[in-house]
Parts: structure tokens; C-alpha cells; sequence
């Protein structure tokens, strides 16, 4: 990123990729610089925000993918950062927002775990897991029979 002190960006709807693998668009991305302790010399941090304005349930930011998946990007994008803290906000629930904070060293580890999961999504003949929450925007259910089985199991 290469901020001086005190210097800081901030971006809305910035998408950032995974090589030519996955991205995600972040709502809200801000990256600043300060002079650390001592010879730690200038640490470089982000902050992200997922704005959630429709109704629904969504995971608070520590146990958030979504979110943990964005803070990763950013790793990847901006290599410098040190530490990316990530906010979810609410309007409509209670709280309001929550937060979270990753250091880069456990977002590095994180990086490889979630491509794992991109390419068993992304591969030729993925499994399928239906339920609740990863069937519910997807356009295939109707046809899925892995849906028409869950259903099954139901009514029996």
C-alpha cells in the first residue's frame, strides 16, 4: 500500500480478487498507517465494513465468513496491512453492529482454507448439500435432487 503516517484512503464498493479465482466487492474499505512502538517502523491497518440493511439473520463478525473471506482479499491485495478489523452493521437488529479484528499472520492461513473451498465449489462435479440458508437465493432448487431427497426426509 505504501501509506505515510497518518495518511489514510478510503473506498466504497471496491471489488478485490484472489488471483483469477474469487473476489469479493467490499461496502466499505478504509487503510491507514501509523508509526508502531519503538523500531516496529510504520504498521499499515484496514477497516471493513459489510452493511446488512435488509432483514434477516446474519452471523455477528466473529464468526462471519463473508466477512473473514473480505478481510482475507484485502490481505492479498494490500500485502503491507498488519491487521484488518472488520465491522458488521445492522440498522435493524440489535446490536446494531458488531466487530472483529485479524492479524495478518492468521489471515495468511485463512487465505489457503477458503481457496480450498473455492475449488471444491468451482470444480467439475461439486457435491451439493442441500438446506436452509445455501439453497435459499439459489435458482437451481426447483431441479436440485438433493433438494427433492431433503424434502423427502421431511415429509416422511
Amino acid at each position: 500500500l505504501g501509506l505515510l503516517e497518518n495518511q489514510t484512503t478510503i473506498e466504497r464498493e471496491v471489488r478485490l480478487w484472489w488471483d483469477d479465482k474469487w473476489s469479493g466487492q467490499l461496502d466499505y474499505l478504509e487503510t491507514w498507517a501509523k508509526l508502531g512502538k519503538m523500531d516496529e517502523g510504520l504498521n499499515e491497518f484496514a477497516f471493513v465494513a459489510d452493511y446488512k440493511t435488509l432483514r434477516g439473520e446474519h452471523d455477528p463478525a466473529p464468526d462471519n465468513l463473508q466477512l473473514l473471506a473480505q478481510a482475507v482479499l484485502v490481505l492479498k491485495n494490500y500485502p503491507k496491512i498488519t491487521e484488518v478489523f472488520v465491522a458488521l452493521i445492522e440498522p435493524f437488529q440489535d446490536p446494531i453492529y458488531t466487530t472483529a479484528s485479524y492479524t495478518a499472520d492468521y489471515l495468511r492461513g485463512k487465505g489457503d482454507w477458503i481457496c480450498g473451498i473455492v475449488d471444491e465449489a468451482t470444480s467439475e462435479n461439486p457435491s451439493r448439500t442441500a438446506g436452509p440458508s445455501q439453497c435459499k437465493w439459489c435458482s437451481a432448487v426447483p431441479f436440485c435432487p438433493e433438494v427433492r431427497n431433503k424434502i423427502m426426509e421431511i415429509v416422511k
